[in-house]
C-alpha cells in the first residue's frame, strides 16, 4: 500500500514539475520549436524557416501579452465578485445572505451548463 502511494505521489510530482517546465517557456523557444516543427513536416527551406520564425515569434509574444492582460483581468473579476459579496453581507441577514450565496451557485452551475452545451455544438460543427 505504501509502494502505491509513493508511485502516486511521485508520477504526480513529474507530471506537475513537467507542466511548470512547459509553462516557463519563453516566447522565443515556444516560437523556436513550432517552427522547427514546421520546417520538419513541412519540408521549409532555409529562407522559408527564416520568415515563418518571425511569423511565430510574433505570434508567440502577442500571445504571451494576451496571457498577461487575461491574468490581470482574472485578478481584477476576483476582486471585484469579494468586493460584492462583502457588500451584500453588509446588508443583508445571515439567512439572506446564505439563500444569496445558493442563487450564485445556481447561476454558476446553469452557466457552466450553458457553456458546455456551447462548446458540444461548435465541436459537432467543427467536425463536419
Amino acid at each position: 500500500m505504501k509502494k502505491a502511494i509513493l508511485a502516486s505521489a511521485l508520477a504526480l510530482m513529474t507530471v506537475m514539475t513537467f507542466a511548470q517546465e512547459k509553462k516557463q517557456r519563453t516566447p522565443e523557444e515556444r516560437a523556436q520549436k513550432a517552427t522547427e516543427k514546421m520546417a520538419k513536416e513541412l519540408n521549409l527551406s532555409e529562407e522559408q524557416k527564416e520568415k515563418v520564425l518571425e511569423i511565430n515569434l510574433q505570434k508567440a509574444k502577442e500571445m504571451q501579452q494576451l496571457k498577461e492582460e487575461m491574468k490581470v483581468l482574472k485578478e481584477k473579476r476576483k476582486k471585484l465578485r469579494d468586493e460584492h459579496a462583502e457588500q451584500m453581507k453588509s446588508v443583508l441577514s445571515e439567512e439572506q445572505y446564505q439563500k444569496y450565496l445558493q442563487m450564485r451557485e445556481e447561476m454558476k452551475k446553469k452557466h457552466q451548463e450553458k457553456r458546455m452545451k456551447h462548446h458540444g455544438n461548435s465541436e459537432d460543427i467543427q467536425h463536419e
